[in-house]
């Protein structure tokens, strides 16, 4: 290959910083004989990097060579070491950082709601990126979801929220006239648990189910707070009848979303509220609410809908396992194995030559450099920007997306070989 970029040389910083801490395991598995596993017996948390071509054991005294990612220690028992915040169910730190296996590039730009938060200012909207790897996180990603659609998928899920809290505001209306200062304090989607209104819907009358659910906790002037539920439904029929392709702006009125807004009858004030305050104010004021109720029963185009949404449920529901993958993918992943063979074997001798733990970072780090342009270009490219920027925060969260990316991405490349030897049959074996 050519000579090395200043950019990709910058991680000499981060090998220099990290090369003073104490590290276990290595970026490859080197030796999976029975000696070797006698010999050197890696520390549970040690490197997560086990490369495809194998490596020298004997370049540390732990038997390993030095791991290129350096992990911290966990703040909460999550599988990412993700704090998530008890407000939202999402992180507390916003994380920008492209993911494992995404082929995009996505926006970073956030866009601020209209709705008041505790303190000052309203609650922002995710971006894209954050969006992603929320679903990245949940395991919610799928053959019809992708980071392609992720830009009308945000559009869509801010016109959603805008619209929600509309209709809380609408119903707040009724039961606090004289106390306007509402805020939204807490969220927390439910897609897996039906409501006790939408099972008797669907159960009883034959209406479709949500598609998502969520809670929402609202604080009132006075300092009480209530639960509102909220179940989304979907009118496909609508759908092909909504002018124009373009992204919902956040005021802009989806025809084929459908919100059932309801506070939780969580006491009997609740339930005061919801059957006698709230049909007096409809029906009998006529005036005092704009708030729109959703029938109980289905109308005639949502009754030919019920299977297609329990399709929809079923796949919330059960857990995804690890699909078979199709032929035409793992032709691809070999061709890709085969490049990164001959493109990489110049960093990968010098990673089995290398004789210092400082020196065999550097290396480890210059092999994963080497597969990460060529297996996850949008990792790779983020890693870059972090470090010309010198951010040495953004510089870790990055060198992890890459450095998971591709071990996801040998991990595929296992399985296709598994699934499919005759199209590896010419792709050398890893010595």
């Amino acid at each position: 290959m050519g000579s090395t970029s200043s950019k990709e040389q910058g991680l000499n910083v981060a090998s220099t910083k990290a090369s003073g801490e104490e590290n276990s395991g290595c970026p490859y598995k080197p030796d999976e004989s029975s000696t070797a596993k006698e010999e050197v017996k890696e520390e549970k948390g040690g490197c997560p990097y086990k490369g495809p071509f194998g490596g020298n054991s004997n370049k540390s005294s732990s038997g390993f060579m030095s791991c290129p990612v350096t992990k911290k220690k966990k703040k909460q028992e999550n599988d990412d070491d993700t704090i998530i915040s008890k407000a939202n169910n999402m992180p507390a730190e916003a994380n920008q950082s492209p993911a494992p296996n995404q082929n995009v590039s996505l926006p970073k730009e956030r866009v601020a709601s209209t709705i008041p938060k505790s303190g000052e200012g309203t609650w922002l909207y995710p971006s894209p990126q954050m969006f992603y790897n929320a679903l990245v996180r949940k395991n919610k990603l799928d053959d019809d979801t992708t980071a392609n659609d992720m830009e009308s998928v945000v559009a869509l899920h801010n016109n959603m929220n805008e619209r929600t809290w509309k209709h809380v505001l609408e119903w707040e209306k009724v039961f606090n006239k004289e106390k306007s200062n509402i805020k939204l304090t807490k969220f927390i989607g439910r897609p897996q648990d039906l409501s006790p209104k939408a099972r008797l819907k669907h159960f009883l009358l034959g209406h479709p189910l949500p598609f998502d659910r969520h809670d929402w906790t609202v604080e009132r002037e006075d300092g009480t707070t209530v639960r509102y539920i909220i179940d989304y439904y979907h009118d496909e029929t609508k759908s092909s009848e909504e002018p124009g392709t373009g992204l919902p702006g956040l005021n802009d009125r989806v025809e084929s979303l459908l919100v059932d807004v309801r506070p939780a009858l969580d006491s009997p004030s609740e339930f005061y509220h919801r059957a006698v305050l709230l049909p007096w104010a409809k029906y009998v004021e006529n005036s005092a609410t704009e708030l729109e109720l959703l029938p109980l029963r289905p109308s005639s185009s949502l009754a030919t809908q019920v299977a297609e949404s329990q399709n929809v449920w079923e796949n919330v529901i059960q857990k995804k396992g690890t699909s078979s993958q199709e032929e035409g993918e793992a032709k691809q992943l070999a061709i890709r194995f085969g490049i990164a063979l001959e493109e990489c074997q110049s960093k990968q001798s010098k990673v089995a030559a290398c004789q210092s733990d400082v020196e065999c970072q550097q290396a480890s780090l210059d092999l994963l450099q080497c597969f990460g342009k060529l297996w996850c270009p949008v990792q790779h490219q983020a890693l870059l920007k972090a470090i010309s920027s010198s951010d040495d925060s953004n510089i870790e969260k990055t060198l992890e997306a890459l450095n998971s990316c591709v071990v996801t991405t040998q991990q595929r490349m296992g399985q296709s070989r598994l699934e499919y030897p005759k199209i590896w049959e010419k792709v050398p074996k890893p010595e």
